[in-house]
């Protein structure tokens, strides 16, 4: 703590945040940009869902004054302090406080279960049934879990990465993959011409440049699309030699 508020004030922690380098630069919205991504679409659904209820029905928006507005008042100072105010890019892990009181306050939603019809019963239903199968989906990644917005798992690195992705949990699932598929190497630091088409891995926090030189791997990042992932924390690449020459003939990186 002592040195993340001796840090602050320049906003300086390595990160990256949907494909920005956070190092050195204050990003405002980051959190919520973060939330929207790693948070599950259901328990929005849930919150949004009692929020309009709330102030739609009179018998609930008379008890919210009464029970239940400080929740919320305590959801907007954080939302405002953490997005706006704090400049240290570590993830959602101090923005976390927010989420007990949303759980509170989505609750209430279900005081009075007896009275919902079949098919408010049925939605309800339906939506749980979804969050389970969103998050039973990333088993056992759940560390890397992503909701819906990121359709597309190979491609999460360009939306966040550092520990969002990678903490090292995936190490022993490199090791056993490259264990059966030993024609695939770890990319190179410089590209070279290639006499046969290659399949590459590269950690997911190398390839962005959180935990090595970013520009070390800007001729990967910048030119290449990854075809699949051994883990979240690995990328596979596979270039082939015309790919290759291509970006030794119009670059300088082969050089």
């Amino acid at each position: 703590m002592d040195y993340v508020q001796r840090t602050d004030g320049r906003g300086i922690w390595t990160n990256l945040s949907f494909g920005r380098d956070a190092i050195g630069q204050r990003f405002r919205r980051i959190l919520l940009c973060r939330v929207a991504v790693e948070g599950t679409d259901r328990h929005a659904d849930y919150f949004d869902a009692a929020f309009v209820f709330y102030f739609w029905d009179k018998k609930r928006r008379q008890s919210f004054w009464k029970d239940e507005w400080f929740l919320l008042w305590l959801v907007l100072f954080y939302t405002i302090y953490f997005n706006f105010l704090y400049h240290t890019q570590i993830g959602i892990r101090y923005y976390l406080i927010v989420f007990p009181l949303l759980y509170i306050f989505t609750g209430r939603l279900f005081r009075e279960w007896q009275n919902f019809s079949r098919t408010q019963k049925g939605l309800s239903f339906a939506l749980a049934l979804y969050l389970i199968i969103s998050v039973l989906s990333y088993y056992p990644n759940y560390l890397a879990y992503f909701n819906e917005i990121v359709w597309d798992r190979k491609m999460a690195y360009k939306y966040l990465a550092d520990s969002n992705l990678d903490w090292g949990q995936d190490y022993y699932v490199l090791k056993a993959y490259r264990a059966e598929h030993r024609e695939v190497d770890k990319s190179p630091e410089t590209p070279h011409h290639l006499s046969r088409t290659r399949t590459f891995f590269v950690p997911v926090n190398q390839l962005v440049g959180v935990s090595y030189d970013p520009r070390t791997y800007q001729w990967l990042r910048e030119n290449f699309e990854p075809v699949g992932l051994i883990a979240p924390g690995y990328l596979l690449f596979e270039i082939t030699p015309g790919q290759m020459q291509a970006l030794c003939d119009t670059t300088d990186y082969c050089k």
